[in-house]
């Protein structure tokens, strides 16, 4: 079987272009990109428009819409027996919930449809995915990057006693290398500590991963930006 690749640097890069303008931003990442890209597109967005206290830009959901359904049904466990990586489920799930978030905004009565697509995912992403000792990658050769098996930590219905084992993982997981990939993860990783109360863990996740000072700087912001 042969699976999508997920690139954290490129995700981050997500929240760069859409927070420096959701509607321009959102646009030009649907229409430049294909099916392979990172799942990530309607959380970025929903977290701009939350912090502008913007409507949704007129036009976007229903191409948003189209790109996150070509992705769903190509990659996502839902769709049927496949390789799959956790970090791309992950971020599957979570932009599914958020596009629900933004048809809620917008009033136009498709979010409860988006909404039961995403517990199907996460569903999926639990049942497939989870082993005895954490979360693995599936039908992939080489070995789940220890960060990455921490993305389900941004899924509020994760059950706790799995929150509580990647509390552990995230507590010894390897950050000294300073890739942008590690620093991209790592602060992920960071968010879903937070959003599960673990915000000291988070903390410390944050300020021992090695990276230049403005570059850490740059990571603690964002994690007291992020939703």
């Amino acid at each position: 079987m042969s699976t999508m690749t997920p690139d954290p640097v490129l995700a981050l890069r997500r929240f760069a272009a859409i927070a420096f303008d959701p509607v321009a931003g959102v646009r030009a990442l649907i229409a430049d990109l294909d099916a392979a890209a990172v799942p990530l597109l309607a959380w970025p967005l929903l977290q701009a428009l939350r912090r502008a206290d913007a409507p949704v830009p007129s036009g976007v959901l229903p191409a948003l819409d189209l790109w996150l359904d070509d992705w769903d049904t190509r990659h996502g466990l839902a769709g049927g027996p496949r390789a799959a990586t956790v970090a791309a489920q992950a971020w599957l799930v979570q932009d599914l919930h958020c596009l629900a978030d933004l048809h809620h905004r917008a009033g136009d009565g498709d979010g409860p449809d988006w909404s039961e697509r995403g517990h199907r995912a996460e569903a999926a992403l639990h049942a497939v995915l989870w082993h005895s000792d954490g979360y693995r990658d599936r039908d992939v050769a080489a070995t789940t990057d220890p960060l990455a098996a921490l993305m389900p930590l941004l899924l509020l219905d994760t059950p706790p006693e799995r929150v509580a084992r990647l509390v552990t993982a995230a507590v010894a997981a390897p950050v000294a290398d300073g890739s942008p990939g590690t620093v991209a993860l790592a602060w992920l990783a960071a968010v879903g500590l937070r959003r599960h109360g673990r915000v000291d863990e988070a903390a410390r996740l944050a300020a021992r991963t090695a990276a230049p000072g403005d570059l850490r700087d740059a990571l603690h912001r964002a994690l007291d930006a992020t939703a």
